[in-house]
């Protein structure tokens, strides 16, 4: 959407210099009509942000992980049946579970 509102002002800003001479509004129209410009600027911003949006998703599944282990271990569930379920539902290997499951409990138990 900026993108589009700051084209709209350049373009509005060289239609109102150029209304007294046609033939230069012309060819900047051809120049400058329906090309997208393809600036790095508009491409490191595209690039950080997708990136940001990785690292939240990535971010609000380790939370949803320590959330779900806490819960269950609070509920007195063996390792094995927590293991299993995160197998099932955040399609962890059986070693990550494992691994997850070890250092939330080593977290809860330092609290």
């Amino acid at each position: 959407m900026t993108r589009f509102i700051i084209m709209k002002s350049i373009h509005i800003g060289v239609y109102k210099l150029t209304m007294k001479r046609k033939n230069i509004q012309d060819k900047v129209g051809d120049i400058m009509g329906g090309q997208v410009l393809d600036l790095p600027e508009f491409r490191i911003f595209d690039e950080g942000k997708a990136e940001g949006e990785l690292t939240g998703r990535a971010a609000e599944r380790t939370e949803g992980i320590r959330i779900f282990i806490a819960d269950k271990i609070e509920d007195g569930i063996p390792d094995d049946r927590i293991v299993e379920k995160l197998v099932k539902s955040y399609s962890l290997t059986e070693t990550d579970a494992r691994e997850c499951i070890q250092r939330y409990k080593d977290s809860i138990k330092k609290i």
